[in-house]
């Protein structure tokens, strides 16, 4: 197990077991209607944070968004570029991607772990990738062992990354990027990609938990190699 220091950021009113997360940041996307030309982008803010972290609505440079009572969901016709089950140039030169940034107010934060539901409509995006703006977007981070998901086709599937052992330990602010491309080569994309319940979380060790209940207060935690 990873060792632990406390950082600067301290987080009130939290207590829990050692084997319970932080949850840094969370997104529900519990909007009151379906927004069909969605420009309030505080439909696509985030849900809650653990004080003393910020987090950025979700956003793209290429995707409009609406939001239902349940999801959000990327709702243009863009054409989406094609891509092996192991290739996301097309995604990644096109920038078909949706992204999220998760901040530390001031000192530095430690993440643990990413996930997410993702689905998708009968033309929208048949695969996703995961990166981060702590090595500039370069590598993809890795799920059970694959490079890129399958996005099933009407059915939320539930994604866990493990971010302990890929850089994101004492960082102030990453970019986190979930591209999306068009393995089945759809000419006419309708670009409907789902997302729900994502979730930026965190574990501390044992000996800090122990601080938790005695004084009411969760520390985010800074890693220590």
């Amino acid at each position: 197990m990873s060792n632990f220091s406390l950082s600067t950021i301290a987080v009130a009113g939290l207590c829990m077991s050692s084997a319970q997360a932080v949850t840094l940041a969370l997104y529900e996307f519990t909007d009151n209607a379906i927004e069909e030309s969605p420009t309030d982008l505080n439909d696509l803010s985030v849900t809650s944070t653990a004080t003393g972290v910020s987090a950025s609505d979700f956003t793209s440079p290429v995707f409009d968004f609406a939001v239902t009572t349940a999801n959000a969901f990327t709702s243009n016709g863009l054409g989406l570029a094609t891509g092996t089950d192991d290739n996301m140039a097309g995604a990644i030169t096109a920038n078909q991607y949706m992204s999220f940034t998760i901040s530390a107010d001031s000192g530095t934060i430690s993440m643990d772990t990413l996930s997410f539901d993702i689905a998708r409509a009968q033309r929208g995006a048949q695969d996703f990738q995961v990166r981060a703006s702590f090595d500039g977007f370069t590598n993809f981070i890795e799920v059970s062992g694959f490079q890129n998901q399958a996005i099933a086709q009407d059915t939320f599937t539930n994604y866990s990354f493990d971010l302990t052992d890929s850089g994101f330990d004492v960082v102030t602010s990453v970019e986190f990027r979930i591209y999306l491309d068009d393995r089945a080569g759809n000419q006419n994309s309708s670009s409907g990609t789902y997302i729900d319940n994502v979730v930026i979380s965190a574990v501390p060790e044992p000996s800090s938990t122990a601080l938790l209940g005695l004084g009411g207060l969760a520390l985010i935690l800074r890693r220590r190699k």
